[in-house]
């Protein structure tokens, strides 16, 4: 049952491809479509009696609105249970309606099938439903969902499990009963255990010892010298299961990766931060690990570390129709592995279907890092992390406000150019008064003067 907390959520995250608001049930058509749409797609929830800015205006409820919402859901074919609750606020109710992604896809309303990128409705096209169509018949031949022979519930490991339970509960993703329901009621509820065997996926989510027949439940990581992988200084592999893949590559950076030291404006000592942005490290590592190609046997999700960037390499190209261009905007969402990624949803390590890459983006640009790289290659989705500065701590005392900036301009790139620096300083300054202050970091060792000519180009000394 939706309360109203859930609902301020909601609210507070926006609209997008899981969620939409409206202001009254005059708009019940409009609702229609996008049930069909999330059917078709992630699932969502649809809040009537909210206002465009996001205000709890709420809705009168009276039988007819209860006849108009049953009208408008049994348009929708194939059938399909909507939960509707009705959660009081302070003028009137709002009205919550949630489907989850539909097993007999395509949906329609009133005869036309929709589908959803962002927080936009559109019609399906031809091609589209037949996609559809293959996607929903085929889903029950996916890697993950085939039996894995060998394996029982004894063989998966009973805390992970738990902690997927309790995390779930906490942020309202899984019901409170389940934590008074046995182990292979829960891994039911994941739909991970179907009659009582053993899925693939939850061999890849919690097996104690994927062993030899699952090759591909396996993570390396590398610490090189240099720019290149001529030499490197550390590796590890690891095989096991996908949570304890991510908390051992999370640990393995946190040994690799030193504090980067930063002069923000208008101070004179350094604020150490992480060479790289942690969140966004986490996101790259989870999203490798979902939407990985599993059948790719033998395959390894790669973590490799260089003086100058981050990379993590996920087996597997992108889905048809996912373009790399598109991956740091709203683009189409497609969960090649759809119960890996309902266990990280449940879990808390994911927060919106088809944000992945977006989310990457917005962690490093608004923690002030420079934007990570997409690209495919040799079969790999690649996600690669600049840190802007090899690592190298600057600290300095009596210098102006416009010297420490100067310096914290620098200390976020490797070589920029006069104008670069000009353009990223908070105020505008003459371009006497910045080669002045060029000239004095410059004359103290705090920084260095490259090339000569159009190509000059200053950084921080090393």
């Amino acid at each position: 049952m939706t309360k109203l907390d859930d609902i301020r959520k909601l609210i507070a995250e926006g609209e997008s491809e899981s969620v939409e608001w409206k202001k009254s049930t005059a708009a019940l058509r409009d609702v229609g479509k996008t049930l069909s749409a999330f059917l078709n797609t992630t699932g969502g929830a649809v809040l009537i009696g909210v206002g465009p800015d996001g205000s709890l205006v709420g809705q009168n409820v009276t039988d007819t609105t209860q006849r108009e919402i049953a009208s408008m859901i049994a348009r929708i074919d194939p059938h399909y249970p909507v939960e509707v609750s009705f959660v009081p606020v302070e003028r009137g109710k709002v009205v919550v309606l949630r489907v989850g992604r539909g097993a007999r896809r395509p949906y329609a309303y009133e005869g036309r099938a929709f589908g959803r990128i962002g927080s936009t409705n559109h019609v399906l096209s031809a091609s589209e439903v037949t996609h559809t169509v293959l996607e929903a018949n085929q889903a029950e031949s996916r890697w993950e969902a085939e039996v894995a022979e060998g394996f029982s519930i004894t063989d998966l490991d009973e805390e992970e499990i738990l902690r997927t339970v309790r995390a779930g509960i906490e942020r309202k993703r899984i019901p409170e009963v389940a934590s008074r329901e046995p182990i292979e009621r829960i891994l039911e509820r994941l739909e991970v255990v179907r009659a009582g065997a053993v899925l693939n996926a939850a061999v890849a989510l919690y097996a104690t010892r994927p062993g030899l027949d699952f090759l591909q439940c396996e993570l390396r990581a590398a610490r090189f010298k240099g720019r290149d992988k001529a030499e490197f200084l550390d590796q590890a592999e690891w095989r096991a299961h996908a949570f304890k893949l991510l908390d051992e590559a999370l640990l393995f950076c946190g040994r690799h990766l030193p504090l980067a030291g930063r002069i923000p404006p208008g101070e004179i000592r350094r604020k150490d931060t992480p060479l790289y942005p942690t969140e966004a490290l986490r996101e790259a590592i989870v999203n490798a690990l979902i939407h990985r190609d599993y059948t790719l046997r033998g395959s390894s999700i790669d973590l490799a570390i260089f003086d100058d960037r981050l990379e993590v390499w996920s087996p597997g190209a992108l889905p048809a129709g996912v373009r790399v261009q598109e991956l740091k905007g709203p683009h189409k969402s497609e969960r090649r592995n759809r119960l890996i990624a309902e266990a990280f949803f449940r879990a808390g390590l994911v927060e919106k279907w088809g944000r992945g890459t977006q989310r990457i983006v917005e962690l490093c640009l608004d923690a002030g890092y420079p934007e990570p790289e997409f690209r495919e290659m040799t079969g790999a989705f690649i996600v690669t992390f600049y840190s802007g500065r090899a690592g190298r701590i600057v600290e300095a005392s009596g210098l102006s406000e416009l010297q420490q900036e100067v310096l914290a301009v620098l200390s976020r790139d490797e070589a920029i150019a006069f104008r670069t620096i000009q353009l990223r300083l908070t105020s505008p300054v003459a371009k006497s008064t910045l080669t002045d202050a060029l000239r004095a970091l410059t004359e103290q060792g705090l920084i260095e003067r490259l090339g000569k000519g159009r190509g000059i180009r200053y950084r921080v000394s090393r």
